[in-house]
């Protein structure tokens, strides 16, 4: 038995732009099955003598994949039919194409695959990013009800995204960079599954979004040493929240890094950490103002006195209010088409984020380079730091006048 596989009517195909159908021709005791693979591509992109999809065509890779592993069931198929004593022409030719079929009309059911690839990650993965694949469900299964759309890995197609992408504007309320981030994880949850055979369709990949590039708000150096150098002896609990932050300035790591930080991962001046997201390994040397810091607390139950993440959101605010961290900034956020632009004082949109930026920012216009902050704050791209990379007016205004005079 031997097999090819040609595109379907190829001088017709020739002629045209439109896509032609990939056929399976089984050559077996001088007769031949012919075998639609339901697979499509252009007569450009089809290669005669390889039997296979070139690569100039996108999805080149996936295609073949999916080429070779039909090509191999209907091998295993055969031999099947061998051992189970299976001769004549009709009785293979029958057992081959009840074969196929049956793997074609396979289907995986959307959710319970997205319930199982949760389950795996969850063995691998911070839980906040676990709940953001919950949460990415939870917006799935409201716009099945809300645009009568019924979800499945079939119908996952241009007309899908961008309805889900209305959706998730109008209904949800989400911005433009928002969505952006859910429609990355839900090409990450496909391409999970297309990498599992438990779907061929790779239209998900032609799915495009376009972030908007937004301010970055951190504090500069000066800012960070005001803080520290804060008059808090009148609250206590401020006083706690402003030495967390700060010290998760000089360091740029996460807070749930700052909540985790036990005293024996601190050895010589260097905090050796396993993050809390990633579970990279990290060491981050520490300046002489964050192991003040932490002897500061030295004779406490933990090496800094954390609280909620949430609470801490709140006391920083008022905290650089006090401060008179008070220079207003203007964020625009995109709505689909709708613009909203909102004005506030620097205070009001400090977080503990920010300090991470913070770090990123004031080591960039000091000479680090890339690859040492990525070294400290673990981010695995540049693209990925220059979401971190804010800019100071002060620094620019400074190094174009050293420049030009």
């Amino acid at each position: 038995m031997t097999t090819h596989f040609y595109i379907k009517d190829p001088e017709k195909a020739k002629g045209t732009k439109e896509e032609t159908l990939i056929q399976l021709f089984i050559n077996l005791q001088c007769r031949k099955i012919k075998i639609s693979t339901g697979f499509k591509v252009k007569y450009k992109d089809w290669d005669i003598k390889k039997e296979r999809v070139k690569k100039s065509h996108n999805n080149s890779v996936q295609l073949n994949i999916l080429i070779t592993n039909l090509e191999q069931k209907v091998k295993n198929l055969y031999l099947k039919c061998k051992m189970e004593g299976k001769k004549t022409f009709e009785e293979i030719r029958q057992a081959i194409k009840d074969g196929v079929k049956d793997n074609k009309q396979q289907v995986f059911d959307f959710y319970e695959t997205f319930d199982e690839f949760i389950k795996r990650r969850t063995q691998t993965l911070s839980p906040k990013t676990i709940q953001k694949y919950n949460t990415l469900k939870k917006h799935l299964k409201r716009f099945e009800d809300t645009c009568n759309y019924e979800l499945s890995f079939k119908n996952v197609n241009q007309t899908f995204f961008e309805k889900f992408e209305g959706f998730m504007y109008s209904e949800v309320g989400l911005s433009k960079n928002s969505f952006d981030k859910y429609a990355r994880t839900f090409k990450t949850f496909m391409g999970w599954s297309f990498d599992n055979n438990l779907h061929s369709n790779f239209e998900y990949k032609r799915f495009k979004t376009k972030p908007e590039k937004t301010i970055i708000v951190h504090l500069n150096r000066k800012e960070v040493m005001k803080l520290s150098s804060l008059d808090l002896s009148h609250n206590k609990t401020y006083d706690k929240v402003r030495d967390v932050f700060v010290f998760q300035c000089l360091t740029g790591q996460r807070f749930s890094d700052i909540e985790a930080i036990k005293r024996e991962d601190i050895r010589e001046g260097v905090w050796h950490l396993r993050t809390q997201k990633t579970r990279d390994i990290i060491q981050v040397p520490l300046v002489q103002l964050a192991k003040d810091i932490l002897d500061k607390y030295k004779n406490d139950l933990r090496p800094l006195p954390t609280m909620t993440n949430q609470r801490t959101n709140l006391y920083i605010k008022e905290i650089c209010k006090i401060a008179q961290l008070s220079e207003p900034i203007t964020k625009t956020k995109y709505y689909g088409n709708r613009r909203e632009d909102t004005t506030k004082p620097k205070y009001e949109f400090i977080t503990t984020h920010v300090a991470r930026k913070s770090f990123a920012t004031i080591a960039n216009e000091n000479g680090m380079t890339h690859t040492e902050i990525m070294d400290i704050t673990g981010h695995k791209d540049l693209k990925t730091l220059q979401a971190y990379l804010g800019t100071d007016s002060k620094v620019i205004k400074k190094k174009m006048n050293s420049i030009w005079s």
